[in-house]
């Protein structure tokens, strides 16, 4: 895990500098500092004040606070089932599509997306079975409507449900003669499922469409946590190549008060609607970490606070921050929220610690060690 900024060339350079000269110049202040205020100061990190604000190093009082439980969890970002829908065949026969329809072109609802040509299909009426057909499709559809309401069901189904309604309809439209494919609603093809003469059976999907609209957050949970799931409220997550973001502070609130099991196996799921705002590339894949219940009194700091040296990981300690005096402290991690992480040992509540700059301080320790054979005392 890798918590550091990087720092310019220069700047190192510069801090490497300011920093011989900073060991003579304090070399007395040290001295002072060691029997005039009862503290030890044989391991201090000495920076210049003035250089330590130009690389950016910055200090903040660590007190005990209130702490979210966290999960760990891998997500996709997928498109919201009630903005993508089916434009299906009309009547069976041979596909021919129009100018410009691919998979990523953006179309209007009503739309022509392909027409069907029938002068090579032969049959009988088959009207009585597609009305069955439809009032069936009708049937289910409100069925699940209900059940989705309630969460009873997943959006997968849910929007299976509507397709194959929407598929049956189609099979019975009067519109049939028209032999041509519309869009339903207005948004991007995702696929098209039935490429150029091929042909298609009535209410065969011969295009995918998704809308403009809002996304939702898959979040793929470990079958142990599933018990911990019913208190988790909320989540922040990092997709690919974006900032961590709380879904809650953008918008969004988790939309299924259970979890449903994954078809892989060993793993559940809990779902998140995202909004449009987001701003989240469809198929992104995310890291995750799902809010629990809150605990107080926990000491936890920002992740950027600390540095991590051969597995052990460690905070710098403002002495005196005015004199740009810092000390390292080893500290034992535990869980992290996204942002902050948990501090189970090393450090309590009410000392001050550097939460940006890190780096600078721990070359600043590096630059404050003296090689063997070599003294400032010239």
């Amino acid at each position: 895990m890798n918590f550091f900024r990087q720092i310019h060339f220069t700047a190192v350079s510069a801090l490497a500098i300011a920093l011989c000269g900073c060991a003579h110049e304090h070399a007395a202040e040290t001295d002072v500092h060691s029997g005039g205020d009862g503290h030890d100061h044989s391991g201090d990190i000495i920076i210049d004040p003035a250089m330590a604000g130009r690389l950016g190093v910055k200090t903040e009082r660590i007190d005990k606070g209130d702490f979210a439980e966290v999960i760990r969890a891998t997500g996709t970002i997928e498109r919201a089932a009630s903005d993508v829908a089916a434009a299906p065949a009309p009547v069976a026969g041979t596909v021919t599509l129009a100018p410009g329809v691919t998979a990523g072109s953006r179309v209007e609802r009503g739309a022509v997306i392909a027409t069907i040509s029938t002068d090579a299909v032969s049959g009988g009426d088959s009207e009585a079975a597609a009305r069955a057909e439809a009032e069936a499709a009708d049937r289910e559809l409100q069925r699940i409507e209900s059940l989705y309401a309630d969460r009873l069901v997943t959006a997968a189904e849910y929007s299976a449900a509507k397709t194959a309604a929407a598929k049956a309809r189609a099979a019975l439209s009067g519109g049939a003669a028209s032999r041509k494919v519309t869009a339903p609603i207005a948004g991007t093809v995702l696929t098209v499922d039935a490429p150029q003469g091929v042909y298609v059976s009535p209410g065969q999907t011969v295009a995918t469409l998704a809308a403009d609209g809002a996304m939702t957050l898959r979040v793929d949970v470990p079958s142990r946590h599933y018990r911990s799931l019913a208190s988790v409220t909320d989540a922040r997550f990092a997709a690919d190549g974006t900032q961590t973001v709380t879904v809650s502070e953008i918008g969004g609130r988790r939309i299924t008060p259970g979890a449903t099991a994954n078809a892989g196996g060993g793993y559940v799921s809990v779902y998140f609607a995202l909004p449009a705002s987001a701003a989240v590339p469809a198929g992104s894949a995310a890291d995750v970490w799902l809010l629990a219940a809150p605990r107080q009194g926990v000491v936890s700091v920002p992740l950027s606070a600390l540095s991590e040296q051969q597995g052990q990981y460690f905070v710098f300690e403002a002495i005196h921050p005015k004199q740009g005096i810092f000390r390292k402290i080893p500290v034992s991690v535990g869980a992290t929220d996204g942002l902050r992480a948990e501090i189970t040992g090393g450090l309590d509540g009410g000392r001050t610690v550097v939460t940006q700059g890190a780096t600078a301080v721990r070359l600043a320790e590096m630059q404050s060690v003296v090689p063997e054979g070599h003294s400032h005392n010239h």
